[in-house]
């Protein structure tokens, strides 16, 4: 009995493993002949579509925002000085600027804004300048709108040693004012008083 047990045995595994050989030989045929029909039709095989995370998504919905919002030009609000004197103005194009200077030693921390506006057929360049939190002084150049660009390009040359055409690569001048990102938000809440 002892040798009928060892046959059964054997012959059960020595079955087994010859039916696994076969199993594992159709498998792999398959595998090749799938490879093969890939290969002839030269597209990749095809993956799996998985569920994008909530992150995923969020990610994915702020970059959009970022470039439809970059893509829009900023409109900008004139300062509350020109609103006081020329309500219906506007800023022309996005010759705007806040510039500012700060020296602790010397108890300096000035601010200096140029505008080139619009009323009507009207333009003109705007200035205003003086001590951070306080209004300071301003003044108005009325000219045809060639003659305010190029004031305004030469008052941001004179302020701060750098060209207003290449304003993206700022570099900042030891003695001269800095410039200052302005957004839609920070600017000025329109001002409706009489200067005299």
């Amino acid at each position: 009995m002892a040798r009928g047990r060892g046959r059964g045995r054997g012959r059960g595994a020595a079955g087994t493993r010859g039916r696994g050989r076969a199993a594992a030989t159709r498998t792999t045929t398959k595998r090749q002949i799938k490879k093969e029909e890939e290969e002839e039709e030269g597209s990749p095989p095809a993956k799996l579509q998985r569920e994008e995370s909530t992150n995923t998504q969020l990610r994915r919905a702020i970059n959009e925002a970022k470039e439809t919002k970059s893509d829009t030009p900023k409109k900008y609000k004139c300062d509350k000085y020109v609103v006081g004197i020329h309500p219906k103005a506007v800023i022309l194009d996005d010759y705007t600027c806040m510039l500012n200077q700060t020296n602790i030693g010397d108890n300096n921390n000035k601010f200096y804004i140029i505008q080139v506006n619009k009323e009507g057929k009207k333009y003109m360049c705007f200035t205003r300048w003086g001590r951070v939190g306080e209004d300071g002084q301003y003044n108005f150049t009325h000219e045809n709108m060639d003659g305010a660009i190029s004031s305004f390009k030469k008052k941001f040359k004179n302020k701060t040693k750098n060209d207003w055409d290449k304003r993206g690569n700022f570099v900042a001048k030891a003695g001269k004012y800095t410039m200052i990102e302005i957004g839609e938000s920070e600017s000025e809440k329109p001002y409706y008083g009489l200067h005299w």
